[in-house]
């Protein structure tokens, strides 16, 4: 009776013996289960009569040119999350499977490379990142892509370029592979770019995520605060610390919030 505590009021679970559990009740059924989050997900749904919506995957869509503007027109509007489209992992099969040297040399290993299904363009010459639906089945809602070519501001290269366009603001990148280590840890890194969450991973450090911005949406927001952990706010040097400071304020008095700033 005494080896697990689970909190009436928010459902977060202290298990002090065999495998050593700190986090939600989600993260509790995933050990004692030995079982993935989705899994652990749909357990539930099943346990309490609840139907489990998945959504219906998709072929990569046809390349468009002006998706790139199209994308940026949409990002300004809300949307709902039961909108996102997923895709069969056969999007990213005509990609390499190999880690680009510039990124190894960084300190990203082939297991992260492996995890988060990083893959390399080479007629586009262009690392291609997917993006994996926190909530779901880890289904790719989106691809971006990153050049390697490193005279692309002189260029007039795009740094990064959808290749599948999807709603950066209804996600985090990374949550989906860190969130058990999250749930243990009891706090959540924020950072902007997705290669912030590859070091990290590959320093075994599970808890950062990205929001893919130099702000956070309100879903972005909300899913963070669902979260019932710290957030550390971590963006990059160039943001002003006012900013990261207001940024802090949409958590007070909800969770406890922290901040990183390299001054």
């Amino acid at each position: 009776p005494a080896s697990i505590t689970v909190y009436k009021d928010d459902l977060t679970v202290k298990q002090y013996t065999g495998e050593m559990v700190a986090g939600d009740i989600i993260a509790l059924i995933m050990a004692l289960k030995n079982i993935d989050f989705i899994s652990a997900m749909k357990w539930v749904h099943n346990s309490l009569g609840i139907e489990w919506k998945h959504t219906k995957k998709k072929e990569k869509p046809k390349y468009n040119p002006l998706d790139i503007f199209t994308s940026k027109l949409k990002s300004k509007h809300k949307c709902n999350v039961n909108d996102i489209e997923v895709y069969d992992e056969n999007v990213i099969k005509e990609y390499g499977n190999c880690l680009y040297v510039g990124w190894f040399k960084e300190g990203i290993t082939e297991k992260a490379r492996q995890d988060f299904q990083i893959g390399y363009s080479f007629d586009k010459n262009r690392i291609i990142i997917p993006e994996h639906w926190w909530c779901g089945d880890g289904e790719i809602i989106g691809i971006s892509s990153r050049t390697i070519n490193p005279l692309y501001k002189e260029m007039g290269i795009p740094k990064y370029f959808p290749i599948i366009p999807y709603k950066k603001t209804q996600n985090l990148y990374g949550l989906y592979q860190n969130y058990k280590t999250i749930q243990q840890k009891n706090i959540v890194v924020v950072a902007e770019g997705q290669k912030s969450v590859l070091k990290r991973y590959s320093l075994l450090d599970g808890t950062v995520v990205a929001c893919e911005s130099h702000s956070l949406s309100d879903e972005q927001v909300a899913i963070l605060i669902g979260l019932n952990v710290e957030v550390c706010i971590c963006f990059d040097k160039d943001v002003a610390l006012q900013e990261v400071l207001e940024t802090c304020e949409r958590f007070y008095n909800i969770r406890k919030v922290s901040f990183i700033y390299d001054f």
